[in-house]
């Protein structure tokens, strides 16, 4: 199997989510789900693209990396092929992608500036059938956004 992987850089109540000696995280998964409607409106509205579905594999991984980020106070896409690689061998996947931002403030803000960015929005309008948007705050206020894109295996589909 050939695995593709792709990726590109770049107030609501919310419950306690992580505890580090350094910092404790709020979880906002209301705003990964605006993002997530924001997506599939994009695609399916403006390019007649499928709408890609919730995945809580992709999830999981996203909000590990939002994390990350956090913690190590970097925007990066750490370990990727690594992570990428785990999370299709875990949901039978062909291809994974990934998008991050930090420091916006708002789910619409986040998914214009990723519309902006030609390799953000390569991924926002890639062949994908799955996907989730994670997004945690540090206590300055400050955003940490990852959405994780996958194309499920087309033989695995068909006997779904």
């Amino acid at each position: 199997m050939t695995l593709l992987v792709m990726f590109s850089c770049s107030n609501e109540e919310a419950e306690i989510y992580e505890v580090t000696e350094e910092e404790v995280y709020a979880e906002f998964p209301e705003m990964g789900k605006d993002v997530m409607i924001l997506t599939n409106e994009y695609r399916s509205e403006s390019y007649d693209l499928n709408t890609l579905e919730f995945s809580q594999e992709a999830y999981d991984m996203a909000l590990a990396q939002c994390i990350y980020m956090a913690d190590s106070k970097k925007l990066e896409h750490a370990n990727f092929s690594n992570r990428a690689s785990k999370l299709a061998s875990k949901v039978d996947a062909d291809a994974v992608a990934e998008n991050i931002a930090a420091y916006y403030t708002s789910a619409e803000d986040t998914f214009v500036g990723w519309t902006l960015s030609e390799g953000h929005n390569k991924n926002l309008l890639g062949d994908f059938t799955h996907a989730a948007v994670a997004v945690i705050s540090n206590s300055k206020g400050e955003y940490f956004y990852t959405q994780v894109f996958f194309k499920k295996n087309v033989s695995q589909l068909a006997s779904e």
